[in-house]
């Protein structure tokens, strides 16, 4: 049995009663927390660009929910701009091995479609959940050698996308034949390339957007006989033979059933690349531990694996970001302002904070350097060491991973607290607890009155 047809099989077959039930409170936590960040995304400035341009291309008749505003809008409309604004903030949650971001492709492109067919509670995480299965085990099987990223691709665009699709499929009531048909039309949409890095740009905050829209668009082809790709995953020119090389298709399979893919995705506390996470909890702990403020600081070091060492240069550019992108992307920015705010959340990552005159000071005494050792741990730990020279003496932090991963999992508390501090600006205090209330309960309601609950709590003029 091909891959494809196995992994269809097995999500067909899902239902939410076979979940367990360690996954199913998972399935409603990580749906709480995308839907948190994209209630806020609307606020940047990327943001209301996103919006205004669907809102010109993409209009169509009321059939979901745009989550930062509560209107409804055409379900790609809604896809696209739901999955793009939880992109926005850098927040969005992240499996480490497959290096991907599935919720925002996932749940944005799940929640416009099943709003769309008005299914219930339960249908939706039961999809949700099978949709992290493929675009994460995707992920994995690419990863070897790291060639998918090498070449450029970002694989929250092209993984997401047949995890979107998957989800998608399986609530317009597909079934494995036609789910499998499905992924042979995905294969088509798979893109995403990694060229923002050059100049800070915004294309990588569309690019779950843009897959769960297509997604979107797939599920259409396919429920209206579209003929799809044979072989999608693993063929001659499959998505694993086209965008890697030597891949490793047994992970497409290896555990399915038992091995939840959700189980290993990490929820993030910080608003930055998850690649500076570690550094940013190494710093939290030793200024917290030791009183530590800027004015003290004479040198900051931080030793980590090559991925997050890559992302320290340019260095110029990083020590003085020109965008919020660069900032977001930068392990000094991450660190100097875990120092000085002893946060980092959305507030940190503005125009005005950029330009802070204490904080660039502080940048220039930050140096990145890349150890070998964490370097072959990677991916499977994301091991950093901060050390923090004062003229008094030389503390130094290690952390195996970040916070929010398995092996450090948030609480449901701390996603809950995390919640309503990203949707704060946006929602009274009420409102917030009634999204809450719903969302954690939400194998008990239907999408629909989901999406009447957004609209209440949201601003509508924003």
């Amino acid at each position: 049995m091909q891959p494809a047809t196995e992994l269809c099989t097995y999500c067909t077959d899902l239902t939410f009663e076979r979940l367990p039930d360690d996954v199913q409170r998972l399935s409603k936590q990580y749906t709480l927390d995308t839907l948190g960040i994209g209630i806020r995304g609307l606020e940047t400035d990327s943001g209301q660009v996103v919006y205004d341009s669907a809102n010109e291309a993409l209009s169509g008749p009321p059939e979901s929910t745009v989550w930062s505003t509560g209107k409804r809008e055409s379900a790609s409309f809604a896809a696209f701009v739901n999955g793009s604004l939880v992109h926005m903030l850098e927040l969005d949650d992240t499996h480490r091995e497959a290096v991907i971001h599935p919720g925002a492709p996932i749940v944005a492109a799940a929640m416009a479609i099943g709003e769309r067919e008005d299914v219930d509670g339960q249908s939706f995480l039961t999809a949700m959940v099978a949709g992290y299965e493929v675009a994460c085990r995707l992920g994995m099987a690419l990863r070897n050698h790291r060639v998918h990223l090498d070449r450029g691709f970002h694989g929250t665009a092209t993984c997401g996308v047949f995890g979107g699709a998957v989800a998608g499929g399986l609530l317009a009531g597909f079934d494995a034949e036609e789910l499998e048909n499905l992924l042979g039309i995905v294969l088509s949409q798979a893109s995403g390339s990694l060229q923002y890095k050059e100049n800070g740009a915004w294309t990588k905050r569309i690019h779950p957007g843009l897959a769960a829209r297509d997604a979107v668009l797939a599920v259409s082809l396919g429920k209206h006989g579209f003929r799809g790709a044979a072989d999608p995953l693993t063929g001659t020119y499959g998505l694993l033979n086209m965008y890697g090389v030597d891949p490793q298709p047994d992970r497409l399979t290896s555990g399915l059933g038992s091995d939840f893919e959700i189980r290993r995705t990490g929820i993030k506390p910080y608003a930055c690349c998850r690649y500076n996470h570690p550094a940013v909890d190494a710093t939290l702990d030793l200024v917290t531990e030791h009183d530590i403020h800027p004015d003290d600081v004479e040198e900051i070091t931080v030793s980590t694996f090559e991925s997050a060492f890559a992302l320290s240069n340019p260095r110029d550019r990083k020590i003085k970001p020109q965008t919020v992108v660069d900032a977001q992307f930068s392990p000094q920015y991450a660190v100097g302002v875990a120092v000085v705010d002893r946060a980092v959340l959305p507030d940190q990552f503005t125009r005005a904070r950029l330009t802070d005159p204490a904080l660039r000071g502080l940048l220039e005494r930050i140096v990145v350097e890349e150890d070998p050792s964490m370097t072959d741990r990677f991916p499977a730990a994301w091991p950093t060491s901060v050390r923090i020279e004062t003229a008094d003496e030389s503390l130094t932090a290690t952390v195996e991973g970040p916070r929010g991963e398995p092996e450090r999992r948030l609480t449901v508390e701390a996603i809950v607290e995390k919640f309503r501090s990203v949707t704060s600006p946006a929602t009274t205090d009420a409102a917030t607890d009634t999204i809450i209330e719903h969302v954690l309960s939400l194998e008990s309601h239907g999408l629909e009155t989901l999406g009447d609950t957004i609209a209440a709590a949201v601003e509508t003029d924003r």
